[in-house]
């Protein structure tokens, strides 16, 4: 990583001189991306009682999520080449100030076309921030990038297992403003502390990276098409676990929260244990690992009927699927300080464009066949993912073969 360091892509002069206030950037930034992950997630929980407010149907009420997940696949590498320049804890805070302008609208709103706003705008902010925290991280890391980038993703997946409980249990009893005014005081809150504990001669790059560079780097182009195509799959079944589940067990209460729970605490003990035992010279090899282990689950928990069964395997599927995330990572960042970054924002546009699509292909399923198939379907296109990673080689190796 020493090349990295010394790359005139950002300036970080002292950047990893002691200081105390820098010893907490990862928590910090781990606490934005929990922000951001919860409002990410918690609204699938909060249809019902959004559909009631705005007076459209569930389906309808559906859209804001995807509106959500879409919006922040556009505009992540838009943001990242337009603010490429500017110091990271300015742009980190900005966009903190954005989510939280996004929330506060949601908030505020009870008509369609305002929630939508508001969901856009704290899209915006979200996409602006998240490649911006790994970017920072990997530069103030050194050797430990990897392992401290899936520190931060942490937060994302302790937001499916606190972040969006807490949030299903208030609008249960408040309704759904006081879930967003609190995300939108988090992220007013988090601003403050980000431009006091971001070192300020963090900058950003002299000149903007290219996309289309980037992209062209070899490996690259099917790293991001394997994180798609795997958010793609997992998420059909995740998009309807509640009909899935409803399917496997009928008339089960509260299994649906026991499942989703499972798969939180999976997440984000698949997502620790990746960025520990990832290696940035030989990424991929975890890679192949995780998306084998997905497959396998998926299978099993079509074939397995067993109530306690499906819980179990709902942990071991978010084991499997967070934990691709830090060798995904770690492989983009071998692409250098210019293009790593770059790559990285692509990377979390790629995720959320599939988790945005899967809820398309996981509908067409349920209308057609019913919740049954679900796992066999996911099991059928992470099973592509994994064919597209077997030739995968490390970014930046010898190359074999054309990737």
């Amino acid at each position: 990583m020493s090349e990295i360091l010394q790359s005139p892509a950002f300036s970080v002069a002292g950047a990893q001189s002691g200081s105390t206030a820098r010893r907490f950037v990862v928590p910090v930034l781990a606490l934005g991306t929990f922000a951001i992950g919860t409002d990410a997630f918690v609204l699938a929980g909060l249809l019902d009682v959004v559909a009631r407010t705005a007076d459209v149907s569930v389906a309808t009420a559906g859209q804001l999520g995807s509106a959500f997940a879409l919006v922040y696949s556009i505009a992540g590498p838009l943001a990242t080449r337009s603010t490429a320049r500017f110091p990271r804890r300015w742009v980190l805070a900005t966009a903190l100030v954005v989510f939280a302008l996004g929330n506060g609208i949601f908030a505020a709103s009870t008509s369609f076309g305002w929630l939508l706003a508001g969901r856009v705008v704290a899209a915006i902010g979200a996409a602006a921030f998240t490649p911006a925290a790994l970017a920072s991280v990997h530069v103030l890391s050194g050797a430990r990038a990897t392992r401290h980038i899936s520190y931060v993703m942490t937060g994302m997946t302790a937001a499916t297992i606190v972040g969006v409980p807490l949030g299903a249990f208030v609008a249960t009893h408040s309704g759904y403003p006081p879930v967003f005014w609190a995300l939108a005081g988090a992220g007013v809150v988090l601003a403050g502390v980000v431009a006091a504990v971001l070192p300020g001669e963090l900058r950003g790059a002299a000149k903007p990276p290219s996309l289309i560079e980037a992209i062209r780097t070899r490996g690259a182009a099917r790293t991001l098409a394997v994180t798609f195509v795997f958010f793609l799959g997992a998420f059909t079944l995740y998009s309807y676990v509640t009909a899935f589940t409803e399917h496997r067990s009928p008339g089960t209460s509260g299994l649906v929260g026991l499942v989703l729970l499972a798969f939180g605490v999976g997440g984000l003990i698949g997502n620790l244990a990746a960025g520990h035992f990832v290696r940035p010279e030989s990424p991929v090899r975890l890679l192949r690992v995780s998306l084998a282990g997905a497959v396998v689950t998926f299978l099993l928990i079509a074939v397995l009927p067993w109530t306690p069964v499906f819980v179990a395997l709902a942990l071991v599927w978010g084991g499997w699927g967070w934990s691709l995330l830090p060798s995904v990572q770690a492989n983009l960042l071998r692409a250098g300080a210019v293009n790593g970054p770059v790559l990285l924002s692509l990377n979390s546009s790629a995720m959320y464009l599939g988790i945005s699509l899967s809820g398309v292909v996981g509908g067409l399923v349920q209308s057609r066949a019913g919740a049954g198939p679900l796992p066999l379907v996911s099991a059928g296109i992470v099973a592509v993912a994994l064919l597209a990673a077997l030739t995968l080689r490390p970014i930046g190796s010898a190359p074999r073969d054309r990737t």
